[in-house]
């Protein structure tokens, strides 16, 4: 009798340890969930259900002064005190000038700093440079093509449209081919400006690549831009713009001294050139570029 006694009290015991752990539990399940959702309503956006959060999207911004300064830095590096390099740089272009492009190892040293090498490379391997001098002057004047078109098409209507009226003395016959040379003109100016976001690109592509033929992948270009963003881009061409333009101003104010001007444009026209190619190649390795 005793021993069933003591049985009963131990099922009772057992009982109540059992209520009492499943009550602690409990407890400490829901201090576990006021905690968590304190934590989450203290920091809203710290708690999203990954099913419903939107994919993370890394965001690039282009530091557009560094652009500038690295590019002029590296300049710099590529000529002062390179006086040797510099001399047979300005050689070489005046070679290019003069030959119209068919010797263009100038254009040739362009694209090995178009490639991104660093330090600045020497010129050296002629063969080489005047083998990818061509591979630039053939992308540059395929991606010109519809500019060309364009100056055929309205230049060819202005010019019949003169010829046929018989009234040459008549002013409103020129002026109707005149409004036809000119309209050509601006169109095929509008038409190049667009060309250019993706031609400057190519060339650096082909730089990079070592490829004639990635200078026309446009599914890989148009992905590398939308890596950098295409209005960082644009942005990237207008700065490079404005700073031709600043060039160019500079250089017509040089020009007026006489013979010296046109010589120190010479070797001005080399160091603008090498920080333009080192500008877009430093633009383009700003992201992965695409395969």
């Amino acid at each position: 009798m005793a021993i069933a006694t003591t049985v009963h009290g131990m099922r009772i015991l057992s009982r109540k340890a059992a209520d009492t752990a499943s009550r602690l539990k409990n407890a400490t399940v829901f201090s576990g969930v006021l905690s968590h959702d304190s934590t989450v309503r203290s920091r809203p956006n710290s708690y999203i259900p990954r099913l419903l959060s939107p994919r993370s999207k890394v965001v690039r911004h282009m530091d557009y002064g560094n652009l500038i300064s690295g590019s002029a830095g590296y300049m710099k590096e590529a000529l002062w005190g390179e006086w040797g390099r510099w001399l047979v740089l300005v050689i070489l272009s005046l070679i290019q000038t003069f030959t119209l492009f068919l010797i263009p190892l100038a254009n040739g040293y362009i694209v090995r700093v178009l490639a991104g090498r660093r330090p600045a490379p020497d010129v050296n391997e002629w063969g080489r440079l005047f083998l990818d001098g061509w591979k630039l002057n053939i992308i540059t004047l395929i991606y010109l093509i519809p500019v060309i078109l364009v100056l055929a098409v309205f230049g060819g209507i202005a010019a019949i449209s003169a010829i046929a009226a018989r009234g040459l003395d008549n002013p409103d016959v020129w002026a109707s081919a005149v409004t036809a040379a000119v309209t050509g003109i601006v169109i095929a100016a509008i038409v190049w400006v667009i060309i250019s976001f993706i031609s400057l690109v190519a060339i650096v592509r082909f730089a990079h690549t070592g490829s004639f033929f990635q200078a026309f992948n446009l599914g890989a270009i148009a992905r590398h831009i939308g890596r950098i963003g295409w209005g960082s881009w644009i942005v990237v061409v207008i700065i490079l713009a404005l700073i031709s333009l600043v060039y160019t101003v500079v250089t017509g104010l040089i020009i007026s001294v006489p013979v010296a001007g046109w010589i120190i444009n010479l070797f001005i026209g080399v160091a603008f050139g090498i920080f333009r190619a080192r500008y877009l190649a430093a633009a383009y390795e700003s992201v992965p570029a695409p395969g």
